[in-house]
């Protein structure tokens, strides 16, 4: 998706008057939301086609998938008794596969970094390396956020299905709420605990890091992941 969208850049810069004219017919609400106030920079453009939307729902959707199985897969495939019973605590066994899954989404973080790093010079994009840099991290930690959550809701419910299900379904209701708050005011008050809001609201692609969201972000994960070890350590685990 990286690729596809750079391999567009030139031919939107070309033709940067009719399609800025175009542009600036569309309503102020509706530019907000998709971030097309700097359409025709490079981080503007990247901004509105890749930052507000896609690779924070693909970080999303790896993140759930690997938190909710980290604490519910073993009890649905019948093999927690047996892993359970080993020498070797349930925490100690948790915390290993969430610090994997922070490795996974970071790989992921760094192969969005340098890809779009060399696609911006074969395209003569004006983008720096701390831009793209800060921007990355940003869609990393809603990943991760939301890997910390899907590990909550696997060890709450032990169904990784379910936990998929419900953790997909919150990200789509946190960028639906912050789309039509761009447009009306009724859903202001969902503002301060929406982390779309968060990240896309602190512009960090063209504004530089914004470390009080990152630590917003971290603090949050923290807690989800910790809440997860402490269920899992109580919880009755019951193979199928």
């Amino acid at each position: 998706m990286n690729s596809i969208e750079l391999s567009v850049y030139p031919t939107m810069s070309k033709s940067g008057d009719s399609m800025k004219s175009f542009l600036d017919s569309f309503p102020e609400g509706f530019k907000k939301m998709f971030r097309m106030e700097d359409y025709f920079s490079g981080p503007g453009f990247l901004n509105t086609e890749l930052f507000s939307l896609i690779i924070p729902m693909v970080m999303i959707g790896v993140g759930l998938a690997w938190g909710a199985g980290a604490t519910a897969d073993d009890e649905e495939r019948g093999t927690a008794d047996m892993l359970f019973a080993l020498p070797i605590t349930r925490s100690k066994i948790l915390w290993s596969r969430l610090i994997a899954m922070i490795s996974a989404l970071g790989l992921l973080a760094v192969i969005n970094f340098i890809n779009l790093m060399i696609g911006a010079r074969i395209v003569n994009m004006q983008l720096t390396a701390t831009q793209v840099a800060a921007g990355s991290v940003g869609c990393f930690l809603i990943g991760m956020l939301f890997a910390s959550l899907g590990a909550l809701l696997g060890a709450l419910l032990g169904k990784r299905g379910a936990s998929l299900g419900i953790g997909s379904g919150l990200a789509i209701l946190f960028y639906v709420f912050y789309t039509l708050t761009a447009l009306v005011t009724r859903f202001d008050f969902i503002k301060p605990i929406n982390p779309f809001q968060w990240l896309i609201e602190a512009n960090q692609l063209i504004e530089g890091f914004k470390w009080s969201t990152n630590f917003k972000f971290l603090i949050l994960s923290a807690l989800c992941a910790i809440s997860a070890s402490w269920i899992i350590n109580r919880r009755d685990i019951h193979s199928n």
